[in-house]
């Protein structure tokens, strides 16, 4: 069954799939990925806003720190000299208890707002990486199989995991340095230069600007580099993915010393393009600290030249004597080294964080390779049973073979349940056709088999059938309608298929049994075991149907898994059901056994009856001649062209047929 997921709560009102672009550019640039990380986040754009009003607030203290502990130290030395002067017997001019009530005061301001921006930052950041790996798979499930085929499973685990908790720093660690970075210096320079000597906050000025250019400068060559890490990055979770999936291949071929070759020449150049970004973060760090250091040379220089800044003529704060100009500017300057590193600190965590929302980006905003028709409008199912095991329409009890019809009419009981018509299909472009102008049919209620060598179109004749694409040309039919004019879900739930190599999801093993329907009661999963021939095993499990499956069902055999997703496809009902070397890792007896049950349950066997699983066609895929029936409907495919079309049997007394040296094969 196909996920249903409201796009547009998960997107914070951003628009469904439908509707939205598909991606234009490889490499989006900083500004649309800032607009698309907002769109799906809006919603929280009021917290982060209380994130950066903590900021600005916590490093405004933080100077208002600097600023008081040099007024009072100047008044501790002022009233010294007084007393060394006999102007003043006592200290008492100091006020000290205010000065460090003060003092503890902003500390704990300062405390407070700083985790009030850290709490806030990181609920929004947090909740909005939940956002996207929700996005990330609402948008990912319509794309397969079209999107996961090529693509390796950990590279993809790889950009909705680890790069999505890259575009944490987006969030919590850029939008409120950015803006305290500019915020925090024009205040602190205007008071600076109100309260002071706008000479000296003009000098702080030029240097913050300055500090400001250098970390903002680099960002063209660091968005670059950063970019390549995370392609690298990328490229080393894949081949890590593929060894330890193919561990035992490797060992068992001595292929180990290549893989693990290929594994340090990817993490080489991934060291390489680290270094390289590495080596650019430390000039830029480099060229701020001189910056710095020049800005607290130049404030001494100007206040020896300038003579409104020595504090003996100048009104307000300066002009009471006591306070020198070049001491607050200093603390000034001491206090604006955190907004302005501010920018300088995330650039390159910042420019990590874009390269990784480019990743998840060209997977969220991909068109899926097919999508429903905005006309399409779901179609009754014909032949699809009842949940309950209620006979389906046009089924009678007694009656020993079936015909999946919807009404009673010659016309429906001759449409075949599966038609290809003239179908043309290349995965891509440039590729050559996986399937050339491929026709032919599968009659309701038979057991039809689509007989090739690996690579001749018939696992892509099922994935068709499937739309996990659309043919450039020619029509895919189910009961007389083409497939383009079925919702996914309906198409989907009607055609069940069962893979070669399945795999199970995390839960129980009735979770599993009943992925396709949810609604299924014990007694339908234990008639499909017992249909899958895995009843007896099931009946001796400690737990039952409740034993825990683990490690997509790796503990179980090849044999035992084939069967268990014969069963989960049974229990969902299907109209057609597409066996692709379904039992390929049973012996020969075990298939044997499986398939008679089958042809029961089918209602193509000659003790055929109505029941409770409904009544289906087969299409099996196979390359082995020898397990086909002579009375068997056959499809000889080869090269993506069909060679013959018969039963087996007249096809095994042509001598020269492509049947034939197909079994001559093996």
């Amino acid at each position: 069954m196909r996920a249903q997921t409201d796009d547009a709560a998960l997107a914070g009102g951003a628009g469904a799939p439908s509707s939205r672009p598909a991606v234009t550019a490889q490499h989006p640039s900083r500004m649309f990925l800032t607009r698309w990380l907002v769109s799906h986040t809006r919603r929280l754009v009021p917290i982060l806003g209380i994130s950066v009003l903590a900021r600005i607030g916590d490093q405004l203290a933080g100077i208002a720190l600097w600023v008081t502990a040099v007024y009072a130290l100047q008044r501790a030395v002022a009233a010294g000299t007084q007393i060394r002067t006999g102007a003043s017997s006592a200290p008492a001019e100091l006020h000290l208890g205010v000065i460090v009530a003060v003092l503890v005061c902003i500390a704990l301001l300062k405390a407070f707002l700083r985790y009030l921006e850290h709490y806030a930052g990181h609920w929004v950041a947090f909740t909005a990486l939940q956002r996207l790996r929700e996005l990330f798979f609402a948008r990912l499930v319509p794309q397969a199989p079209a999107a996961t085929t090529g693509r390796g499973a950990a590279e993809l685990t790889g950009r909705a995991t680890r790069d999505i908790d890259r575009i944490e720093v987006f969030f919590a660690h850029t939008f409120p340095p950015a803006v305290t970075a500019f915020v925090v210096p024009t205040i602190a320079l205007l008071w600076l230069g109100g309260a002071v000597a706008w000479p000296l906050a003009g000098v702080l000025a030029v240097f913050t600007v300055a500090i400001l250019l250098v970390s903002l400068g680099s960002g063209g060559s660091s968005w670059a580099s950063a970019r390549r890490i995370a392609a690298g990055r990328g490229r080393v979770t894949a081949h890590l993915g593929d060894d330890l999936g193919g561990l035992r291949e490797a060992l068992a071929y001595e292929a180990d010393g290549a893989r693990l070759a290929g594994l340090d020449s990817a993490d080489a150049a991934l060291v390489r393009q680290r270094a390289r970004a590495g080596r650019s973060g430390a000039i830029r760090a480099g060229i701020i600290r001189l910056l710095e250091l020049g800005q607290i040379v130049a404030l001494v220089v100007c206040a020896a030249l300038v003579p409104e800044t020595s504090g003996e003529a100048a009104g307000g704060v300066a002009g009471s004597g006591s306070i020198g100009p070049l001491a607050l500017a200093l603390a000034v300057a001491i206090g604006l080294w955190a907004p302005t590193r501010g920018i300088a600190d995330f650039v390159d965590g910042l420019d990590e964080s874009f390269a990784a929302a480019t990743r998840v980006y060209t997977v969220c905003e991909a068109a899926p390779a097919v999508r429903d028709s905005p006309s399409t409008v779901p179609q009754s199912s014909p032949g699809a049973r009842p949940r309950g095991g209620a006979e389906a329409p046009g089924e009678s009890a007694d009656s020993g073979r079936t015909t999946t019809v919807s009404d009673h009419s010659p016309e429906r009981a001759t449409t075949p349940a599966v038609a290809f018509d003239r179908v043309t299909f290349r995965y891509a472009p440039e590729d050559p056709a996986a399937l050339a102008g491929v026709s032919f049919t599968v009659a309701p209620g038979s057991w039809t088999y689509l007989l090739g060598v690996s690579g001749s179109g018939k696992s892509t004749s099922a994935d068709l059938l499937l739309r996990g694409w659309d043919p450039q040309s020619g029509s895919v039919r189910l009961a007389g309608t083409d497939i383009r004019g079925l919702t996914l879900d309906e198409l989907r739930r009607r055609v069940a298929l069962v893979p070669q190599s399945p795999a199970l999801v995390t839960g129980t093993l009735a979770d599993n049994l009943r992925l396709g329907a949810p609604e299924a009661g014990d007694d339908e999963l234990r008639l499909a075991l017992r249909i899958a021939d895995l009843d007896t095993w099931a009946d001796g499990l400690e737990a039952g149907l409740d034993i825990p499956v683990k490690g997509r069902g790796r503990a179980l055999s090849g044999g035992q898994l084939q069967r268990l997703a014969l069963a989960r496809a049974l229990v969902a009902g299907p109209e057609v059901l597409v066996l692709d070397e379904a039992l390929s890792q049973l012996d020969a007896a075990g298939a044997e056994r499986v398939r008679a049950a089958l042809r029961t349950a089918a209602g193509s066997g000659p003790s055929a009856t109505a029941g409770p699983t409904g009544r289906f066609t087969v299409l099996e895929i196979t390359h082995r001649t020898d397990l086909v029936p002579d009375a068997a409907p056959v499809v000889v495919l080869d090269a993506g062209r069909v060679l013959e079309r018969g039963t087996a049997g007249a096809l095994r007394a042509m001598p020269e047929s492509a049947f034939n040296r197909l079994a001559a094969r093996g």
